[in-house]
Parts: C-alpha cells; structure tokens; sequence
C-alpha cells in the first residue's frame, strides 16, 4: 500500500497578513510614484499648467498657488520664482549664465559691460509670460531677458561717453536700461528690480590712459592744488 506524503498544515491568518503586506508596500510605492511625478510649489514660486492635448490646449490663465499639483494626461506646470533672482552677465566669471554685453558709446567706442540684474516672476502674470514665450525661467531669462537686456545696452549706450560710463555718470545708463526693460517686460509678467555693475566697463587701453591723464590734469589744475 502507498503512503501518501503528509500535507502541509494551513496556518490561518498567514495567507491574510501578507496580503495586507503586500498591498501596504504597492499603496506606499504608488504614492510614492505619484509624489515624484507631481509638481510641488513652494513659497517664493508661483505655477503655471500648460496643456498641449484636448480642446482646452493652451496655457491656462490662473496662477497655481502654493502646495502639490499632480500629473494630468497631456498637461504639465511650470515654476517661477516670485522673490528675486541675481543672474549675471559677465566674462570669465563661472557663475555667469552669459558673457559681458558689449555695445558702441558715445565716442563710438566699443564698450564691455559686466552686469548683475535682479529679476522676478510677477505672480498675479506668470501665465502671461508662458503665453508670450513658451519657456521656463531658467530659458527665459537665458533668452527673450538676454536679447531683450543687451538691445537696451546697444539703443541707450551711445548716450553716454566715454568719460561719463567710468563716472558716477555711469550708473544713470543703467537706470534707463531697467526702466525700459520693465516697459518691454512687465506686461508679459518679467519683472527687472535693479541692475548692477560687476566691475568697471572694459574700455580699449588706450582710451582707458587717455581718460586718466584727463583726470590727473584736472586735479593738478584744481583750487586746493593752485594753492598749493
């Protein structure tokens, strides 16, 4: 007579406990999956949901405010800083994101300028600015900003000689390039908040020593020297 082998004893409760095992680690992978390919916006930033797909294509008009935004079919968001960023246009400098902007002075001159412009999302025209240009901040500011900023160098600079650029003269061209920035910028939602020199404009040698032999001849002619 054959002996069957023994079969093995059924634990209960074994088969249910590692089901609920098992279904905690798939809820925790796919909320973990979710979180990942969500968008979150963070204080100081503002979203924009763009969708390419479905008869409501486009960029969407309101702002995302603070908190999580999950995948949609077809759609992505976008984030802007609302607080300040610092880019520089600069040569030989490694955190610049372009090189020194160059244009013709007043004397026909050519004249390098190395910038720090400070630059910010308007939260209330995010959508305004992904309707114009179709980019994010970083693209933007390396794009329509950069063309936009050494135009306004190239229309404004042959207004200032020289002399005045190596001046306290000098910073009222970059005044002017903000405030016409802003008039180019600010409908579309870019706002310029101030712009810096990052060292003395270059200027070719020559014209350089002819201005400070001006300077030295208009100190040593000065009162306090004649009395001296």
């Amino acid at each position: 007579m054959t002996h069957m082998p023994p079969m093995p004893r059924f634990r209960p409760g074994w088969s249910g406990r590692h089901m609920m095992t098992l279904i905690f680690i798939v809820l925790i992978c796919l909320g973990t999956a979710v979180a990942c390919s969500g968008t979150r916006i963070r204080s100081g930033q503002v979203g924009v949901r763009v969708v390419d797909l479905g008869p409501h294509a486009g960029v969407q008009e309101h702002e995302l405010g603070v908190g999580w935004y999950f995948p949609q079919p077809g759609s992505y968001v976008l984030t802007f800083p609302t607080t300040t960023r610092t880019e520089v246009w600069a040569d030989n400098n490694n955190d610049a994101i372009g090189q020194a902007l160059q244009f013709n002075n007043g004397d026909g001159v050519p004249t390098r300028i190395a910038v720090s412009v400070q630059v910010r999302i308007d939260p209330e025209r995010a959508s305004n600015a992904v309707q114009r240009y179709r980019l994010g901040f970083e693209d933007m500011v390396r794009g329509p900003v950069q063309r936009d900023l050494q135009d306004a160098f190239v229309r404004l600079g042959p207004h200032y000689t020289s002399q005045q650029l190596v001046s306290g003269e000098g910073s009222q061209l970059l005044t002017d390039v903000t405030q016409l920035l802003n008039q180019r910028l600010g409908r579309e939602g870019v706002i310029i908040d101030n712009i810096n020199l990052v060292g003395a404009p270059a200027l070719p040698d020559t014209i350089r020593e002819r201005i400070n032999q001006r300077c030295s001849r208009c100190e040593s002619s000065s009162p306090a020297h004649a009395r001296d």
